[in-house]
């Protein structure tokens, strides 16, 4: 494939992701859910006067709160039409999404699939085709060496023919020249037998002779010599009787037997000389044909594995023949199948396109509907002002203060449990507990009740799903068209309808450190009736732009500076005071159009900030000054060893008060596992922040152990502990301070009294005496 197809194909890819992510925000869950929760309303209520909001096909617009029945017959024709419409559209929105995000996913997924096989097939291509070129090189290199060993091989040959000749040459010469020896060696032998023979028959034959030549060495050397008879046939002996001197000796020597002698002894000396060099040439022939021999049998050895080599070369060679013919239909096969894709995919890009068009008009016209529904609910009660008043005095006949727990499943009623005998029993406060729950979705049973009232807890229960809702606010859903469970929603039913004036909500799973009574007597509480905590992060909520609301977060500069999100898990509000009735109208408003407010924020979070900004009254929003901590166990990992329990908030005054639980550790009700945590960190926000949600943690190199030696933390004031420590909540630079929490801190003492709370509840339900569902 070529390197422009694949990069067409990487970057259709690219842009096919960007869409589905757009596509899959802009859809989302859009639709408006409706689900007639007044069914659990009393009907004995008697109706009131109604007057029509001209232009809201949303709200109606009841003065006091209607039963359900009567509050459906002024439901306009229209209204239920409308409401069914969106509906529908809305689950006909949400197939269409799931199948076009399905066939694109598919698509995505077999390109990629494709993709990837290509490439691999190319990678081997290119791998068989460099190898193929190796082998080629080597079979090469293997060739010309043996056509250099087959020339040497040749050479070889020719020199031993040579030397083989040489040596026929040399021993047919030495066989002459043996000859020869042999003939003149018998002569000379012959001769000297003949001279040997002669001469004993002459000593035999002349005895005189030898008695003269006796008495002649006895005689003075004065004597004349004597005649001399010579000795027929004798070469060799002198003639004379008497002793000759050297010289007469010498010139009495015939002249042909000193020729004779003298040339046997030069042939002797030539022969043996003879004989050497022929030796020497004999033993040269032979080490020179023995080493020629053994280099011709090293060339053969090696021609006959280069042969061996190459012959498996060869092999080789076809065999990555054959794999590269495979791979090149392999690879047509998939450019067939990316040209396929390529057109699937422009179908899919026109109707994607279209698709688009049509979420982003839906997308407008719901967001549209929202904007016309805050309009018509902001008409409303600006022309019903007796509307809110009524409904303050309602709110102000209920009791002055409580808190209010929401409960959900299992798991939360156990950590409700927790909460509630760690209140009574360990931190003494005496302010009513109601425990909420939202009908059927999350039933508390009876066993429940009797195993609260049995350890004298004090507490009672509201079923938030029966409230009867005023007609100009849509019904609140907490279950979606897909079948998913809101868990946010049923604390803003309870939020709205819990029987007291004055409440401190917790969640389930938000353990009090201390008695939280104080708060209600703090001092900007009682100028603005709220308190909400803050999380960690600092994120822009888009919410406030599309709804055409101040946004903080554009009038901030550096993003250090913008403010905190909301951290809905604990929060105190004075319902019927300041404009607080009015809030929580909005705050229902926000939390029913989550199609809305959900996708362009974080869940709950920062709805009670805009609820205080739509009711006008922004400056009456009070969020606690001090970020909040983190609560670590200490997990003896060499890893993640310092791991987040909870989320750890501040009061206003700056005293550790609550520990809100991570998802994954609250209480389990099937588990004997604790939930005690060892270590605080400093307030924590902006880079430190971001550091311990990349893991819910830290490695032992991210946290440094402070020891009350080094810096005396007082948790009653935890700011000004890290102030006179030199400790800077804004500093971003790791490792991050943490501080031992001590059994006997209130802190402490808490944890281990939520730990206490726990195990009775474990003991009874392991002995069957509590259900929890």
């Amino acid at each position: 494939m070529s390197w422009y197809n694949r990069g067409a194909t990487g970057g259709w890819a690219a842009a096919l992701s960007v869409a589905l992510v757009c596509s899959t925000v802009l859809v989302g869950s859009i639709a408006p859910q409706w689900r007639p929760l007044q069914e659990h309303a009393p009907s004995t209520s008697a109706p009131t006067a109604v007057s029509t909001l001209p232009g809201n096909s949303a709200v109606a617009t009841a003065m006091a709160v209607p039963s359900r029945d009567t509050t459906k017959s002024q439901v306009g024709a229209g209204d239920a039409a409308t409401l069914t419409h969106a509906a529908e559209t809305a689950v006909q929105l949400r197939e269409q999404q799931q199948r076009r995000q399905q066939a694109e996913a598919e698509v995505v997924r077999q390109q990629a699939a494709q993709l990837q096989e290509q490439s691999r097939v190319e990678r081997e291509l290119s791998a068989a085709k460099g190898q193929l070129g190796e082998l080629e090189m080597e079979k090469e290199k293997l060739r010309k060496q043996l056509q250099e060993a087959e020339a040497r091989r040749k050479q070889l040959e020719e020199d031993n023919q040579a030397l083989r000749s040489q040596q026929s040459q040399l021993e047919r010469r030495l066989g002459q020249l043996e000859g020869e020896v042999r003939g003149q060696w018998n002569d000379i032998l012959s001769a000297a037998t003949a001279d040997k023979d002669a001469l004993k028959k002459y000593l035999e034959s002349h005895p005189h002779w030898l008695e003269q030549r006796r008495a002649e060495e006895h005689a003075p050397s004065t004597s004349a010599p004597t005649a001399v008879s010579t000795l027929p046939g004798n070469s060799a002996v002198a003639t004379a009787m008497a002793v000759p001197s050297r010289d007469t000796t010498k010139s009495q020597v015939g002249a042909g037997d000193a020729a004779t002698l003298t040339h046997a002894a030069e042939t002797a000396v030539q022969l043996r000389e003879q004989q050497q060099r022929r030796q020497q040439a004999e033993a040269e022939v032979v080490r020179q044909q023995a080493a020629q021999l053994q280099e011709q049998s090293r060339v053969e050895r090696e021609l006959s594995a280069a042969k061996g080599q190459l012959g498996e070369l060869e092999m080789e060679k076809e065999k990555l023949r054959k794999q590269l013919q495979e791979a090149e239909a392999r690879r047509k096969q998939l450019e067939e199948d990316n040209q396929a894709l390529r057109s699937q995919q422009s179908q899919l890009e026109r109707r994607l396109g279209q698709l688009e068009g049509e979420v982003r008009g839906q997308w407008n016209d719901i967001l549209s509907a929202a904007t016309a529904d805050k309009d018509a609910l902001k008409k409303y009660l600006e022309s019903h002002p007796h509307w809110l008043e009524q409904r303050r005095a309602e709110i102000q006949r209920l009791p002055q203060r409580g808190i209010v727990i929401a409960a959900a499943n299992a798991a939360l009623n156990a950590n409700a449990f927790v909460n509630v005998y760690l209140l009574r029993h360990h931190l003494g406060c005496t302010l009513p507990i109601t425990i909420s729950y939202w009908g059927e979705e999350e039933h508390v049973g009876d066993s429940l009740i009797n195993f609260f009232s049995e350890h004298q807890l004090n507490v009672s229960f509201l079923d938030s799903s029966r409230l009867t809702l005023p007609p100009h606010q849509r019904p609140l859903a907490p279950r979606r068209l897909d079948g998913r469970f809101f868990g946010w929603k049923p604390k803003i039913a309870a939020i709205y309808t819990v029987p007291y004036q004055e409440i401190l909500f917790l969640d389930a799973d938000s353990m009090p450190l201390m008695d939280p009574g104080f708060l209600f007597d703090w001092p900007d509480y009682a100028a603005k009736g709220n308190i909400i905590f803050p999380e960690h992060h600092r994120k822009e909520v888009k919410l406030f732009r599309h709804f055409g609301l101040h946004n903080p977060w554009a009038d901030a500069g550096k993003k250090a500076e913008w403010p905190l999100v909301e951290e809905t898990g604990q929060l105190l509000l004075n319902r019927p005071v300041l404009v607080h009735a009015d809030m929580l109208e909005w705050l229902w408003f926000l939390n029913t159009h989550d199609e809305v407010t959900y996708r362009l924020g974080h869940g709950d979070c920062d709805t009670f900030r805009a609820a205080f900004d739509l009711a006008g009254k922004r400056e009456s929003y009070y969020q606690s000054p001090h970020p909040s901590a983190d609560g670590l166990k200490d997990t003896g990992s060499q890893d993640l060893r310092y791991f987040k329990y909870a989320l750890v908030q501040l009061a206003p005054n700056g005293s550790v008060m609550f520990a809100h639980r991570v998802w994954f550790n609250k209480y389990d009700p099937t588990k004997d596992e604790l939930r005690t945590f060892d270590y605080l960190t400093v307030e924590n926000s902006g880079g430190r922040a971001d550091v311990m949600r990349a893991r819910w943690g830290l490695s032992p190199s991210q946290a440094r152990i402070v020891p009350q030696s080094e810096c005396s933390m007082h948790f009653e004031d935890m700011p000004r502990s890290q102030k006179a420590c030199g400790l800077d909540p804004e500093d971003e630079t790791v490792p991050i301070p943490i501080f031992p929490v001590s059994e006997a801190s209130y802190v402490g003492q808490a944890l281990r009294g939520g730990d206490t709370a726990f195990k009775l509840l474990r003991a009874a339900l392991t002995t069957g005496k509590l259900a929890l569902s």
